[in-house]
């Protein structure tokens, strides 16, 4: 028994000592296996040239403890392959690192001319002198460079529209090679029409495209507004010192019709005299570029007048064409002399109705006055009579 619990005590006195310098080891462990002392990173670790292109890299270095001199070494870097480190532009060894804070550098890397197609693999080394170490591997593919190249595509290459109003097509350019260009844009226009390029809501005549990219380009064509209806076929060129595509766009105009109801010498008033039919010329013209059908001309005139029209309708009026249409009106027998608004109006089948507010003067017939005049002369003639045979007596 005694035996036992003597055990026991030695046990229980011994047994922490023991354990005391495990927790220490695991804590350490944990320490040593938490954020690293120093860090190197790129976004795009592996990435693809052509051949004769060069690459710059940019290189994130972060110290993880105090500040810290971190030194830069190449690995496993290929025979005649140029590579160096930059900072502010010039060639470097070595940067320094705050706590905790990134540092930022350049690699430069250069394959020689005649490099061949194929991956290469290399690693970025870092140290600071105190057992603090990184390192990140590095991978560039070299192929053989695309031949320049351009594509020119619309989704709808036909639109339709009216003359006066822009057509926008929208054009897509793409860099089918590796070389960055410069792209002129030029365009066949037809007759009457004006066609200009825009991107980005501007006017442009060319565009820089880098190589694989896409550019949307703007193609607006906008015809003048006697341009007659019909389809408008042109070409697009885009042009670069190495490459050039082009791509036929249409623009289809429908007519449209304008309708001019007037006088032949725009002159909106006239005379009429009572009692009689009084004629007055009307013009009526298509300055359109669609033919105007079924033109009815009417008139709303004082109560009691009457109008009529020569010829009453217009079957069809093509485009420029006019015509010379006579309004007869004839005032109210009840009328008396003075001025009458008659409105003239001219409706076609489809589009709008021209009106014209036409003022007429009324005026008594001259024959009246000549009577009057007669009949002063005669009741002149029998008063002096009269006097003159009965004077004597």
């Amino acid at each position: 028994m005694r035996r036992f619990v003597l055990l026991t005590m030695v046990t229980a006195l011994v047994l922490p000592t023991l354990l005391l310098p495990a927790a220490a080891h695991a804590q350490g462990t944990q320490q040593a296996t938490g954020s690293p002392a120093l860090e190197i990173s790129t976004p795009f670790p592996a990435k693809v040239i052509g051949i004769g292109e060069e690459l710059t890299l940019d290189l994130n270095l972060r110290g993880n403890g105090s500040s810290k001199i971190v030194n830069l070494q190449m690995q496993d870097v290929p025979a005649n392959w140029n590579v160096s480190f930059r900072g502010n532009g010039r060639m470097v060894n070595s940067v320094f690192v705050l706590p905790n804070e990134a540092a930022e550098v350049d690699l430069r890397i250069e394959p020689p001319a005649d490099v061949q197609s194929g991956t290469y693999n290399f690693t970025v080394l870092a140290d600071d002198g105190n057992g603090s170490r990184a390192s990140l591997p590095l991978q560039m593919t070299v192929q053989d460079r695309l031949p320049p190249k351009l594509a020119i595509e619309s989704e709808r290459p036909t639109l339709r529209g009216e003359p006066g109003n822009a057509l926008r097509f929208d054009v897509s350019l793409r860099n089918e090679g590796d070389t960055d260009m410069t792209v002129d844009l030029n365009a066949q226009a037809p007759g009457g029409f004006t066609v200009t390029f825009q991107s980005g809501g501007q006017d442009v005549t060319n565009l820089p495209i880098s190589g694989g990219a896409t550019e949307r380009v703007t193609v607006v064509a906008e015809p003048r507004d006697d341009v007659q209806a019909g389809s408008y076929p042109f070409s697009i060129t885009a042009r670069s010192d190495a490459a050039e595509a082009n791509i036929p766009l249409t623009a289809e105009l429908v007519g449209r019709a304008n309708l001019v109801f007037t006088t032949p010498d725009a002159r909106l008033s006239g005379q009429a005299t009572l009692g009689s039919d009084n004629n007055f010329k009307l013009t009526v013209r298509n300055d359109g570029t669609a033919p105007v059908r079924d033109i009815s001309l009417n008139a709303s005139a004082p109560t009691g007048w009457t109008t009529t029209f020569d010829p009453p309708t217009i079957t069809e009026l093509g485009p420029g064409q006019q015509l010379e249409v006579n309004a007869n009106v004839r005032p109210a027998d009840q009328a008396v002399a003075g001025d009458y608004v008659l409105n003239f109006s001219a409706r076609p089948a489809e589009g709008t109705t021209r009106t014209m507010d036409f003022r007429v003067t009324a005026v008594t017939s001259t024959w009246w006055g000549i009577v009057g005049v007669v009949l002063i002369a005669v009741a002149i003639g029998v008063v002096g009579m009269a006097v003159m045979r009965f004077g004597r007596r």
